[in-house]
C-alpha cells in the first residue's frame, strides 16, 4: 500500500504524485491519459487508459513432449482456460502426436469459444474469442442452476423406469454443464484481474466473487452426483438387474426431499433470503434419515450384492447432493449479510 499526500496547486486543482515503480510498469510518458473510476464505496482506482480493452494480453506455452501422461495436456488446456488465458501455444520439438491432437480437439468441443487459430506439424495456437460481457455471471450460474435441476430429476426418473435414453441424456448434460462451470470460472478469475470486466459482468461488490465460485463448484458437483445415478441406471440395465419397487419409491422420496433442498437453496441465494436459507441448511441436516432408511431396507431385503452397491452408491449421491445445496444456502447467508444493513 502506498500513502501519497494530496497537493494544492493554485487555488482549486488538488494532485497527487502516482508511484515511479508503477509508472514505469507501464511504460507512462509525460501527457499519457489516466483513467480514474470511482467505486460504490467511494475509493478511487486508477488504471493507464489502453485502447480497446483494459487487460493485457496472455498466453501459455505447452510442450507437448513433456505431457507424457495420459490426458495431462487437455487438462493443462482446461486449466489455462479457467485461468482466464487468452492464447495457448501447444509445442513439440519433433511432430505432435495423434494422441494429443485427441485431446486438444476433445477439449475444444467441451471449451466455449475456444478455437485453433494456427496449426502446423509441431505447432497448434489456440485462442479463446469470446467477449467476457456476453456472459453475465448470474445468467451462468442460473443456466447451471436449469440443467442441475434436469439432471437431478432425469436420473433419478431413469433409474425408477429403467429408461436407458433418459439416463443417457443425463450424461450429454453433464458435459453441457461442465462447459459452463468452466465458462463460470474463467470469468471470475477474469473479473479479480480487472475490475471493469467485474462490472460488465454484473459483478458489483468483489467480495462476491469467493462465493460466486462456491455456488459454481457445489452446483458442478450436484451434476456429477447425477451423473453417478445416470450411470448406477445404465448398469443395472446392462446387467439385466432390478431393483425391487419398495426400494425404488425410497429412492423417490429421498429424491424430492434433496430437490425440495436444491430449489429453496438457490432461491434464497438469489433472492438473498436470510429464511429461507436457514430452512434449506436445517433441513439438509434432517437428510441423514432417509439415507438409514433405505440402506437399512436394502440390507434386508436385497441379496444380490451388485444390487446392493447399487442402492449405497444412489443413496449416497443424493446425501451429497443435499450437501452441496445446503453449501450454496450459507453462501445465501453470507451474501445477505453482505449486502443488508448492519443489524437484523
Amino acid at each position: 500500500m502506498k500513502i501519497r499526500n494530496v497537493q494544492l496547486v493554485g487555488k482549486y486543482t488538488f494532485t497527487l504524485s502516482l508511484p515511479k515503480e508503477w509508472v514505469q510498469r507501464w511504460n507512462l510518458k509525460k501527457g499519457d491519459k489516466i483513467v480514474i473510476m470511482e467505486d460504490e464505496d467511494g475509493s478511487l482506482r486508477i488504471a493507464p487508459e489502453i485502447k480497446g480493452r483494459n487487460k493485457r494480453v496472455t498466453t501459455y506455452r505447452i510442450s507437448a513432449d513433456k505431457c507424457d501422461q495420459p490426458w495431462l495436456l487437455e487438462r493443462l488446456l482446461i486449466g489455462n482456460y479457467m485461468l482466464g488465458k487468452e492464447t495457448i501455444e501447444i509445442v513439440s520439438e519433433r511432430s505432435i502426436k495423434p494422441e494429443h491432437l485427441m485431446e486438444v480437439r476433445k477439449a475444444l468441443r467441451r471449451l466455449t469459444g475456444l478455437s485453433i487459430v494456427e496449426e502446423s506439424q509441431n505447432h497448434v495456437v489456440l485462442q479463446c474469442l469470446i467477449e467476457p460481457i456476453k456472459f453475465p455471471v448470474e445468467k451462468l450460474i442460473r443456466r447451471l442452476y436449469a440443467l442441475t435441476s434436469i439432471m437431478h430429476s432425469d436420473s433419478v426418473n431413469s433409474l425408477v423406469d429403467r429408461d436407458k435414453e433418459l439416463a443417457i441424456s443425463v450424461l450429454q448434460r453433464e458435459a453441457e454443464a461442465d462447459m459452463v462451470y468452466w465458462l463460470t470460472v474463467r470469468q471470475l478469475v477474469m473479473a479479480a484481474d480487472d475490475r471493469s470486466i467485474a462490472r460488465d459482468i454484473g459483478i458489483k461488490d468483489i467480495k462476491h466473487q469467493q462465493g460466486l465460485r462456491v455456488v459454481a463448484k457445489s452446483l458442478e458437483s450436484i451434476a456429477d452426483q447425477a451423473e453417478n445415478i445416470a450411470r448406477a441406471c445404465l448398469n443395472l440395465i446392462d446387467f439385466n438387474l432390478k431393483l425391487d419397487k419398495p426400494i425404488l419409491a425410497m429412492i423417490k422420496e429421498f429424491s424430492d426431499a434433496v430437490c425440495k433442498i436444491h430449489n429453496k437453496a438457490l432461491d434464497a441465494y438469489f433472492k438473498c433470503d436470510l429464511f429461507l436459507a436457514n430452512e434449506a441448511i436445517n433441513e439438509s441436516k434432517e437428510i441423514e434419515k432417509y439415507e438409514v432408511k433405505i440402506n437399512e431396507a436394502a440390507i434386508s431385503y436385497i441379496k444380490d450384492a451388485r444390487l446392493l452397491m447399487t442402492v449405497y452408491k444412489v443413496a449416497d449421491s443424493l446425501r451429497s447432493m443435499s450437501k452441496y445445496a445446503a453449501d450454496i444456502a450459507e453462501i445465501a447467508i453470507n451474501r445477505f449479510l453482505a449486502e443488508s444493513e448492519p443489524s437484523l
